[in-house]
C-alpha cells in the first residue's frame, strides 16, 4: 500500500510539471514561485530543491 502514493505523487509531478514549464517558458512565470504553488498545494510532493533544479535546467535559467 505504500507505492501507491509515491506512484500518484510521481505520475502528478511528470504531467504537471510540463504545464508548469510551458507557463515558465512562455510567460515568464517564476520558478520559485512555481515550485511554492505546486509544493504547497498538494499532500505529498517531490522535495523543493528536486524541483527547482528541474525547472531551472529545462526552462535554461
Amino acid at each position: 500500500l505504500l507505492p501507491v502514493p509515491v506512484l500518484f505523487a510521481w505520475f502528478r509531478w511528470r504531467w504537471e510539471r510540463e504545464a508548469y514549464l510551458n507557463d515558465i517558458t512562455k510567460y515568464g512565470r517564476d520558478v520559485d514561485e512555481v515550485v511554492d504553488v505546486m509544493w504547497s498545494i498538494y499532500g505529498w510532493c517531490w522535495p523543493k530543491p528536486l524541483m527547482r533544479r528541474w525547472f531551472k535546467r529545462r526552462a535554461g535559467r
